[in-house]
């Protein structure tokens, strides 16, 4: 008789685990709608295909604007370990962004192993509400050990980001060739981050820090041997006697 109640057991269990497997992707996903109520309004999926554990949605809109495809791959194996972790890429016609991390239930703050991409400004321009013009160009990054706070404030990371072919489209269109930062976290809490040129019409030497309550500094120097670059320079002030402006812009994210 015993023998008996644990092959039934073990079949139940198992069951149970290919159902969970098996969980339909729109099913679970309406689960989250309902759970989350006005607060999960910002995200929507459509065309959402697959399981929980993987699945796509040809269509991941935010704020009512659509980033692109949605595809994800997320690991059982963390639950044991009270997280839920795994991949997320988004695709565009013109860029990606791709994802890998964990985040803990309940309180405790999310990490990005990786988060890496490509993707154009004018994509990335409607949620840089702080930048008053329209940029132009590509930007490309490679991050890891990305920590969130619960507020969504940026406290660690490193890597290294590239504005390739940077510049603004107006008032009057402006070329700064290709920018880079590479960052690091500071042993006081919040993140460094140098800035500089790769040799074109705008030189540039910069310290960017960001603290964990999302207060930020720029200090640094920048030249142009263009005109229509120097006259944008002079909002900064005079030029010193090599032609250099200076630069200290601080405010909070």
């Amino acid at each position: 008789m015993r023998r008996w109640w644990h092959y039934l057991l073990v079949g139940v269990v198992a069951w149970v685990l290919f159902m969970a497997w098996r969980f339909p992707a729109p099913v679970a996903y309406g689960m989250v709608v309902e759970r989350l109520g006005a607060a999960g309004a910002a995200v929507r999926l459509a065309g959402i295909e697959g399981t929980l554990w993987r699945g796509e949605a040809q269509q991941l809109q935010y704020r009512q604007r659509l980033v692109g495809h949605l595809d994800w791959q997320l690991s059982p194996w963390g639950l044991l370990l009270g997280r839920l972790g795994g991949e997320l890429r988004v695709t565009q016609d013109n860029g990606y962004l791709l994802a890998r991390g964990h985040a803990p239930f309940g309180s405790g703050e999310p990490v990005l192993t990786q988060l890496e991409g490509r993707l154009p400004l004018t994509t990335l321009q409607p949620y840089l509400t702080m930048v008053p013009l329209p940029l132009a160009g590509v930007l490309s990054l490679k991050l890891e050990g990305v920590r969130l706070s619960p507020e969504g404030r940026l406290q660690q990371a490193e890597g290294r980001l590239v504005w390739h072919q940077a510049g603004v489209t107006a008032p009057q269109p402006l070329l700064f060739g290709d920018l880079q930062m590479t960052l690091q976290n500071r042993d006081e809490g919040g993140i460094k981050g140098e800035i500089s040129d790769s040799g074109g019409p705008l030189w540039l030497r910069a310290t960017l820090t960001l603290g964990a309550d999302g207060a930020y500094q720029l200090t640094g120097e920048a030249r142009a041997a263009e005109p229509s670059l120097r006259q944008s320079l002079a909002l900064l002030g005079r030029a010193d006697g090599q032609g250099k402006h200076l630069i200290n812009l601080q405010g909070r994210l």
